[in-house]
Parts: structure tokens; sequence; C-alpha cells
């Protein structure tokens, strides 16, 4: 039986030219061999690689007459990249196989992800992170984005001019940060350096409380607001995690504290637990956390199938399901504040930190419904 897998990479652009391959980062670099092995396997036959989808033409018959317009049948972000043919005997072994593909496992990092969610959800969305041109590539997807930033969330200035310059747009009603903190894990704490281990925790609690405390003024005055954090929740007892537990504990007790205080006001501070995303992981991305974490796609596989079984449901989360929990709890059909939400927890074992990018995104969201 020979099976067609259809890859949609959303409308991120493809390289073309040697130059442009010659340009991407080792991460690209390394998911661009992903696609090659696939290729290589036995009983695959590679399919065309497509053009981008303004390049389309749709054509139809009706009354006789051939009507001819430009773009794709379907309008959509989710645009068809490529088909790889593959023979095989039965529908397991092509689910296996397009299991590998990257494309199925990197819907993209959480905030951005979040960023899209709360746009279609009504929100005006403003992005802000170090670097520009990656918040442009979510703003792409985004109709309704306010604006982007180049901005970095350890520096209290830049971050409350930004809050300003926002709530003079029309408020801010969410603030969520999910800035990158530079974790370091594998190293037992006894073989740390005090750099390595100080590092995550002071970028970690720095941008949280430059961000927050930036929305918080602002959501005082309005009377209304909820400001979202998010860590891996391995704050209670997480061994060869390094400095992940502390910099988790350091924020848990933040959003805690601050909730308290500006609570009366009407605004909310809350959190999520989440980690081990297998959309938001890849070998690459886990051996920049842990260096000793040099993985294969077999052994990659065998990661993912351990967490899996780790779970209470035996499955692991997926991105959009985090990302539909995140937009119901900054929603007005959501109450709770000052508590940590666990998504999807392990039985008794630390969770492993998913070592994905992420921006902070403020945003004024109407009208959001519960999603689960």
């Amino acid at each position: 039986m020979k099976y067609m897998l259809l890859i949609h990479q959303g409308a991120a652009p493809t390289p073309r030219s040697s130059e442009e391959w010659e340009s991407l980062s080792d991460e690209q670099k390394a998911i661009s061999g992903q696609y090659t092995a696939i290729s290589e396997t036995p009983g695959v036959s590679p399919g065309v690689q497509l053009q981008d989808p303004e390049t389309a033409t749709t054509v139809r018959v009706q009354g006789g007459k051939i009507l001819a317009t430009d773009g794709p049948f379907v309008e959509t972000k989710e645009a068809l990249g490529g088909y790889p043919l593959f023979e095989a005997d039965d529908l397991d072994a092509a689910i296996v196989l397009a299991a590998r593909i990257p494309a199925a496992r990197m819907g993209g990092a959480i905030g951005s992800e979040v960023a899209k969610n709360f746009a279609r959800e009504g929100a005006r969305v403003f992005l802000t992170g170090r670097t520009v041109e990656k918040l442009n590539e979510v703003a792409e997807e985004i109709t309704a984005a306010g604006g982007v930033a180049e901005v970095d969330a350890r520096d209290e200035g830049s971050v409350d001019e930004h809050a300003r310059v926002v709530a003079e747009a029309g408020g801010i009603d969410v603030s969520l940060n999910l800035v990158s903190r530079g974790d370091v894990q594998g190293i037992p704490l006894a073989e740390m350096t005090t750099a390595d281990f100080v590092g995550a925790i002071t970028t970690g609690i720095t941008a949280n409380f430059n961000t927050a405390r930036a929305a918080a003024r602002q959501m005082i005055e309005q009377g209304s607001g909820v400001i979202l954090a998010l860590n891996s929740g391995s704050a209670h007892g997480s061994p060869m995690m390094g400095n992940t537990g502390p910099a988790d504990a350091a924020i848990d007790t933040f959003v805690r504290n601050l909730a308290a205080e500006i609570g009366p006001q009407g605004v909310r501070v809350l959190g999520l637990w989440v980690a081990g995303i297998p959309d938001t992981m890849t070998p690459e991305r886990l051996a920049a956390v842990d260096s000793n974490m040099q993985l294969d796609e077999e052994a990659f596989q065998g990661l993912l199938d351990q967490l899996d079984g780790m779970r209470m449901l035996r499955r692991s989360p997926r991105l959009a399901e985090v990302v539909d929990m995140a937009t119901f709890l900054v929603s007005d059909r959501c109450a709770m504040t000052g508590t940590f939400n666990l998504h999807q927890p392990h039985r008794n074992v630390p969770e492993l930190a998913s070592a994905g990018s992420a921006r902070h995104t403020g945003a004024r969201l109407r009208q959001t419904e519960p999603h689960g």
C-alpha cells in the first residue's frame, strides 16, 4: 500500500537558493537533515517540493468555461509544502514515519502559538522580544497584531516604556511572559558553577518581575487584567534539572505574592505548570539545555514514548491543548488567581523542561470563550 504524506509547514518560507541554505542556523540545518533522512528511508519516494502558496493557481470549470484564479483553493496558514510517497505494509507504519517529519512536531514555540490563539479570539496582540525578525514572522500570521517591539525584558526602563505605549493604544488586559531563561540541566548541583546556577534564576525572575510590574501598574489603574506565567513545575524536587527547579520556585513564589497584593484591585495573577511538550521539542533544543542529551532520531522517539508513559493519562499534552488552557485561564470565564494549574503531570516524576524559545505577549482580549 502506498501512502502520501502531506507536509504542512505553515507560511514559513523555504530556502530556494544555495545562499539561502548557507544562511540557515545550525538548528535549521539539522532539521533539514532530518527531512533528508526521511527521503532516504527504504520505501519512500521523495515527492516534489512545492513553491509558496501565493504562486498557486486554482482552476474551476463552470458552465463550460474555465475559470483560473490566483492563489490556493483554500485560504490557509497550513500551506502544503511537499508530499513524499511511502510504500508500507499498513497504516501504522506510515504513521510512525509521519511522526518523524519535523513539521509534524514543530507547531511553534508556546509564546507564538498563544499569541496566534489570542488573536483568533479577538485580541489585539503586541509582541515583544530581543529579535525583531522572529517577532515579524509571528506578526505576519496575526491579522490583529498591534505591533512588534524589540525589548529586553531584563531592562526595566524599556519594559515600562513599552507598557506605557501599549496602554495608550487601548489598555493592557493580559500579560504573558515566556522569555527564555537559559536553563542549564544535566549537571549535578555539586559540580555546577555559580554562574551557571544563578543565570536562569536571575534572568527568569528579573524578566517576570519587570513585565508583571509594568502590566500590574496599568491594570490597577483600569481595575482589571490578568498576568500569566508559565514554567515547568520543577520547584518541588527535580534532581539533575540544574537551575530549572530554583528558577521555577522563584517565579512560583513571586506569582502567589503578587496575586495577594493586587487581587483587591481586580487583577488576577496565576500560572501554568507544563513541560515536555512534544511539539516544541527537538534533539537540537534538548542538547542546547543539556549537553549530555545527544539523541539520534530513534533515541529521541524513545524519549517521547517514555514521557507518554510517565503521564497520568499516558500521553503528553499537545501544544494546542496548552494554548487552549492558557487562553481559558486569561478569559472572563475563569475566576482563579494566586494559583498554578498543572497540565498533564507526570506520576511523581520530575518534569522535563521543554526547551523552546518564547516571547512576552501583551494583549487586549475580548469575548474569550473557554476551550477546555
